[in-house]
C-alpha cells in the first residue's frame, strides 16, 4: 500500500516543478479497477489503489 499511495505523491511532487517550468500542469494517475471494486483476498492492495483513485 506504501508504495502505491506514497509512491504515487512523491513522484507527483518532484515533477510538479519541472512541469510548472515547461508551462503544463496536468499529472494523470492511474490505477487498476481493484481500486473501485475489491477482492476477498486483494484487500491491502485494493485500499492503496482506492487512496489513489480517492485523490
Amino acid at each position: 500500500m506504501e508504495v502505491n499511495v506514497n509512491g504515487t505523491w512523491l513522484c507527483s511532487r518532484v515533477v510538479t516543478s519541472y512541469m510548472q517550468q515547461a508551462g503544463r500542469r496536468c499529472i494523470i494517475n492511474i490505477a487498476s479497477t481493484l481500486g473501485l471494486v475489491g477482492l476477498a483476498n486483494r484487500t491491502p492492495n485494493a485500499s492503496g489503489k482506492g487512496a489513489v483513485v480517492a485523490r
